[in-house]
């Protein structure tokens, strides 16, 4: 099982509830989580929360920490894969008392990433070349 806890990194006011949150989740949690703190909106740059509030947070409440951008793409497959990682890693512990060992886990990885096609092309170049140059 994972939690992950988001913040945005222009909004103060959803940082200051992470706390709550934890405290709630540890209330109702039935076994130990693999948790992680999610700082969302890394590429504002009104940034109310810095990368090292956040990454003192997570120290303290052991989670591992990671800024994202969906606008950009930034961390985001890093989060999925940490998490699927952690997740396999606790239940095969749980199961049978060890871990995946970096080959394994390598292997998993290969059978989660998506196969890559060439998608067809549905203009002509002469078109594309026209309405959607730079």
């Amino acid at each position: 099982m994972a939690i992950v806890f988001t913040y945005s990194c222009n909004d103060s006011d959803s940082f200051k509830n992470v706390e709550n949150w934890v405290a709630q989740a540890r209330k109702i949690a039935v076994q130990k989580p693999c948790t992680f703190l999610v700082a969302t909106k890394s590429d504002i740059l009104q940034r109310t929360v810095s990368y090292e509030e956040g990454e003192n947070l997570a120290a303290a409440y052991g989670m591992k920490f990671f800024e994202t951008s969906a606008k950009e793409g930034t961390n985001v497959n890093e989060l999925f894969m940490s998490i699927t990682e952690d997740v396999l890693n606790a239940n095969l512990i749980e199961e049978t008392g060890r871990r995946l060992s970096e080959r394994q886990l390598s292997e998993s990885q290969r059978k989660l990433e998506p196969e890559k096609k060439k998608a067809p092309q549905l203009l002509p170049n002469w078109f594309t070349k026209i309405c959607c140059a730079g």
